[in-house]
């Protein structure tokens, strides 16, 4: 019946006003009402494609985040300039959380619960406390990697330490503490107050240092201890992991597809995993370990063509990278190590770099492969963007190229015409004078 398709209609355009109705629309006003609670921002232009495609998920995002502090909303950086200018927004789509005088940006994954994460951390607080071993046990489920504070005195010279970390760390890692009577039966500790990480299905204790500046001491080993032994590389998370500081070492395998040899890229894998999660103090200080699955992120990076299995070192200070003599299909474990030394020492060639060539080079490459992209996506639209200039530059230079030659040879023929006839009458007048003096 009729009134029937008219319910669901009205159902479907409450729903659709629900959802819209979680994401606030700012103007220019928003510069004096930032400091209003938390905001989860998105600088956004109108014609902007991934714009776009961020929208639904950023109405999802509304959506997940209502009834929190966090007001989700969204602004035309091209029509409020002044917003835009204030924010120094540069590119689009742009997220932004702002709480207070404090302003994070957001550059990891954009699905929805990468940004819900986002904002959550971003909202602190900074060191979140637990009260029970379920909780604990909780986020070893949830998180590969969270740092834990255990101990009774919240005023120890550690607990002021860990804190401050904790807040410069805020969008870099998971801090939590709780007393030790909650710590679970396999996480053993005989001391407190002390720090430890909890990652790949172990925990891990904060030695302590003889430095007299114990934040420092601190900092440094959260900072080599806040990613998971082997993580996966992708597009969202590698910028992250170059913040390291720390080399990276990279197996690319064929993982999603199936490869030519799955055997020797599944071994590859695994012995470069097995070095990465062993935390061999020959390297744990210096290297960073993940895989990609498939080439083509190592092929951006390296400008060039990877098969695999491979193993690649990535040097993101200098924006080079380190291939091994001896190539990943039949390479030992041995091999691998000696490999790793003179990464570590120096004495393997860098390739790439951060050179005018290379920045050169890297242009082109990035022209060539936007357009084997487009073709490949949209191969009517990109033959027509490219094919019909290029058809009417051809025709062009056709044109007129032809029609130079065809005035030349139409002057020569005129020219030749007037000189035979010229001849033709210089021939008769001269046998007319010769008739003329025979008569004579």
């Amino acid at each position: 019946p009729i009134w029937r398709i008219l319910a669901i209609f009205f159902v479907g355009l409450m729903s659709i006003q629900c959802v819209l109705g979680h994401v606030i629309e700012l103007n220019n006003n928003f510069l004096e009402d930032r400091h209003k609670g938390s905001w989860l921002v998105k600088f956004y232009a109108p014609w902007c494609g991934h714009c776009k495609k961020l929208e639904p998920v950023w109405h999802h995002v509304g959506q997940s985040l209502q009834g929190s502090p966090i007001k989700v909303a969204r602004v035309d950086a091209t029509r409020y300039t002044a917003i835009a200018n204030e924010f120094s927004i540069r590119g689009y789509p742009t997220i932004k959380f702002f709480k207070g005088d404090q302003v994070f940006t957001h550059y990891g994954g954009r699905s929805m619960e990468d940004i819900v994460q986002f904002a959550q951390r971003a909202q602190g607080p900074a060191v979140r406390e637990l009260r029970s071993v379920t909780q604990l046990n909780d986020l070893r489920i949830k998180h590969s990697v969270f740092f834990l504070y255990v101990g009774d005195d919240n005023d120890s010279e550690l607990k002021t330490a860990y804190s401050a970390i904790a807040e410069e760390y805020v969008l870099k890692g998971y801090f939590y503490q709780a007393p030790p009577t909650i710590l679970p039966q396999d996480v053993k500790m005989e001391t407190f107050p002390t720090v430890l990480v909890l990652k790949d299905r172990k925990y891990f204790k904060y030695g302590g240092s003889a430095r007299a500046d114990l934040t420092a001491s601190l900092k440094d080993w959260v900072e080599l201890e806040r990613f998971s032994a082997f993580p996966r590389i992708t597009s969202d998370n590698i910028s992250e992991l170059a913040s390291s500081g720390r080399q990276i070492a990279v197996a690319v395998v064929e993982d999603s597809a199936v490869p030519t040899d799955v055997e020797e890229d599944t071994r590859v894998k695994q012995m470069v995993q097995e070095l990465a999660k062993g935390r061999d103090p020959e390297f744990h200080s210096f290297l960073l370990y993940g895989w990609m699955d498939g080439t083509e992120l190592i092929n951006q990076i390296t400008m060039s063509f990877v098969s695999t299995p491979a193993i690649v070192v990535l040097e993101p200070s200098s924006e080079s990278y380190y291939l091994p003599e001896t190539p990943a299909v039949g390479m030992t474990r041995p091999q691998l190590r000696g490999f790793f030394r003179k990464v570590i020492s120096g004495e393997a060639t860098a390739y790439g770099g951060n050179s005018f060539l290379q920045r050169l080079k890297r242009v082109f490459y990035d022209f060539i492969t936007g357009i084997m992209t487009l073709f490949r996506a949209q191969p009517f639209i990109a033959s027509i963007l490219f094919g019909l200039p290029t058809f009417v530059v051809t025709f062009l230079c056709y044109s007129l190229c032809t029609a130079e030659v065809v005035d030349d040879v139409e002057d020569e023929d005129d020219l030749s015409e007037e000189e035979e006839r010229e001849d033709d009458e210089r021939v008769e007048r001269y046998e007319e004078m010769s008739g003329h003096m025979k008569e004579e």
